[in-house]
């Protein structure tokens, strides 16, 4: 029974840890000039890439494919991967810390950037107020994940 309940619970936590992220960088965007305008660059580029790749290819259907394909691997990668990685390991290892799961989640949020970038250039403030917001963004999601399936995770302990 405890199995059913975990493989009901996880994947409804990471959903809603997730969808926490998602919705924290959306109020991010307005609430902070830096990070709402490197989505607002984002958006730009990916318009104008839109655009070069429509003229370029001649074919609507496959120029649209590739920009919704750019964007899903760029939220994937900063939304949903750091709070599956983390939920998931800390499943596997039977981890109940709220520090593993909000720590960790917001850590790697935060680093995956920096990592894909891969540039030795000095940062900017804009920059780190970005990666503050998706450290927060992220940790906030594993927060949320931990509130819902984190408490409980690994073997069923004695109550004393």
């Amino acid at each position: 029974m405890r199995l059913l309940a975990r493989l009901l619970m996880v994947p409804f936590g990471i959903g809603a840890a997730i969808t926490t992220g998602i919705v924290f960088l959306m109020i991010a965007v307005f609430t902070n000039s830096a990070v709402g305008e490197l989505f607002a660059g984002l958006s730009l580029a990916s318009l104008f890439a839109f655009f070069d790749s429509f003229t370029a290819i001649g074919e609507p259907d496959i120029a649209g494919h590739e920009l919704l394909l750019a964007l899903w691997m760029l939220a994937v990668a900063v939304v949903a991967i750091p709070p599956t990685a983390v939920a998931l390991i800390g499943e596997l290892a039977g981890w109940r810390s709220i520090v593993w799961y909000s720590g960790a989640t917001g850590a790697v949020s935060a680093v995956i950037p920096w990592v894909a970038r891969g540039s030795a250039e000095r940062a900017t403030s804009g920059e780190f107020n970005v990666t503050l917001a998706l450290f927060l963004a992220g940790a906030l999601a594993g927060l949320v994940y931990w509130m819902i399936a984190g408490r409980t995770a690994g073997s069923a302990r004695e109550e004393a």
